[in-house]
């Protein structure tokens, strides 16, 4: 996960006006509900807000999944504090079932673009939090008092990502002993061994595979302008993996029989899964 820097009066003026004015009265009408209900919902319409913010990555995963409308049905704008209703979810504490956050509705800083494998697959309506769930709050940033277990990677409402999550070569680890940086590589199933079959860790393992290759072939003066375009490329926003490749890309510049290890590994990976 990386953070996508971006302050709300950004996401709502890209969201435009007359969207905003629409989302406040709905948000009304749950307020006098004291819940969310509505027959549809309006978030669509903004979902490519969050697709270019996000540079057509999955928010949690670092998928690249496109910026073209033809990509839409791949990924959806979710909730990332659910707004209809809150299931339990095994791997941490939260309480039982409850009604979602229906004041956050359509609040900016409760969305993200995710891809369907770690919304609809894995996600869902869960929403992890060590303390007390506040269902009626209205201010993301006030509701870190719930003490929430998965990080929220749009604006600074949150921590940063980046500084809670590391890679180690193609796995995903926590960067220290940080129980939220924990719970969201469990979750999102980010880690190597929790998923060893799914193609989120083979596409980072060949993030690893070609930086390795880049690096080696620019130490050799070996077309270094365009290596090194290509290592700058892998670790920008608009890459997919790009917070792995950073980190791969810090061993490389470290420690050169570190990467070879890393790199060597990633190579048995694949070969297991015949890719190599």
């Amino acid at each position: 996960m990386r953070r996508y820097p971006v302050t709300l009066a950004e996401l709502e003026a890209a969201m435009g006006e007359s969207w905003l004015r629409r989302a406040r009265s709905r948000t009304e009408r749950f307020r006098q509900a004291g819940r969310y209900d509505e027959p549809s919902g309006i978030w669509s319409e903004i979902k490519g807000v969050y697709v270019a913010l996000q540079d057509g990555k999955c928010a949690y995963c670092e998928r690249k999944i496109g910026t073209d409308p033809a990509y839409a049905a791949e990924s959806d704008l979710e909730h990332f504090r659910p707004k209809a209703r809150v299931q339990e979810w095994d791997g941490a504490p939260g309480g039982a079932e409850a009604k979602g956050y229906y004041l956050l509705a359509y609040h900016p800083f409760n969305y993200a673009m995710a891809c369907i494998r770690c919304n609809r697959g894995l996600k869902l309506d869960r929403f992890p939090v060590a303390g007390v769930r506040i269902l009626d709050g209205e201010d993301p940033v006030a509701l870190r008092s719930e003490a929430p277990l998965l990080l929220y990677p749009i604006g600074d409402v949150d921590d940063d990502p980046a500084e809670l999550i590391s890679f180690v070569g193609y796995a995903a680890v926590p960067a220290g002993d940080d129980v939220r940086a924990r719970v969201t590589i469990a979750f999102f199933r980010l880690g190597a061994e929790a998923e060893r079959d799914d193609d989120l860790v083979m596409e980072r393992a060949r993030v690893v595979r070609v930086l390795y290759m880049a690096n080696l072939l620019l130490r050799a003066g070996t077309m270094v302008r365009e290596f090194r375009d290509e290592i700058a490329f892998a670790q920008s926003p608009a890459a997919p993996h790009s917070r792995c490749a950073a980190c791969y890309q810090q061993v490389c510049e470290r420690d050169w029989v570190q990467a070879e290890l890393l790199f060597g590994a990633a190579g048995d990976f694949l070969r297991s899964k015949g890719l190599l």
